[in-house]
């Protein structure tokens, strides 16, 4: 029977209550709680809001990257084309030179007759 009020004025004692009685403490538990609920409800809604946040950032960065590889996409293709072009007049180069060369032979023939 004695720890009880021990235990109450210990309690009491660091809840700093001046008043050592079980509804005095009572009370102060209660306002405690309600005061934890509330720092609980305020850091959700804070946590909720960055969570927001960063949500919104996520998507604007999964944008840019969507962006960026259309882009890279793009270019690809676009050097694919100069790439397709280039191999083509390389290919068609030596040939043209040759054809010109022949014209040339032929004029140069035709006119020395």
């Amino acid at each position: 029977m004695t720890k009880k009020p021990i235990l109450l004025r210990a309690l009491c004692h660091t809840l700093k209550l001046e008043d050592n009685t079980l509804p005095t403490l009572t009370t102060a538990v209660l306002q405690k709680i309600q005061q934890l609920k509330q720092q609980k409800e305020v850091l959700e809604q804070e946590t909720q809001i960055e969570m927001n946040k960063l949500q919104e950032e996520l998507l604007a960065a999964k944008d840019q990257i969507s962006k960026s590889e259309d882009s890279a996409l793009d270019i690809e293709e676009e050097l694919k084309r100069v790439l397709d072009f280039q191999e083509k007049e390389r290919i068609e180069m030596p040939t043209l030179i040759s054809q010109i060369l022949r014209l040339k032979l032929k004029l140069t023939s035709q006119t020395s007759m």
